[in-house]
């Protein structure tokens, strides 16, 4: 997607070996053990978990239908406890919410997310 064209473009020209990897359907779970592993995955939520707003789309070129919401919002998993996750959020910084509610806004995205490695 073009995120991942994106941040590749990006890392080549600075240099990096590292390169974008989509995980996009990954359970969280398996998000859970890559932070622990000190990886940590930009997530798709809304801002503030909040429930997602009535959406909007468009058909890309390849005809894929893509969905939109003016509350969508990208932000990267850093932490998480039993019953926390802790999330960079680019508009309030460093913040805990609770881990069910970021679980159900997580799947409502569709499990969208992308790791850096």
């Amino acid at each position: 997607g073009a995120i991942v064209t994106a941040a590749d473009a990006y890392l080549e020209a600075a240099g990096s070996s590292l390169r974008a990897e989509d995980l996009t359907g990954t359970d969280p779970e398996e998000l859970y053990r890559l932070v622990s592993e000190d990886q940590p995955v930009v997530v798709w939520v809304t801002i503030s978990m909040a429930d997602r707003g009535e959406t909007e789309g468009w058909y890309t070129e390849d005809g894929e239908y893509v969905d939109w919401s003016r509350n969508d919002h990208g932000a990267v998993l850093i932490g998480y406890s039993g019953t926390t996750v802790t999330i960079a959020d680019p508009i309030s910084g460093q913040i805990e919410y609770d881990r069910q509610q970021f679980e159900e806004v997580f799947a409502d995205r569709g499990n969208r997310c992308v790791v850096i490695g």
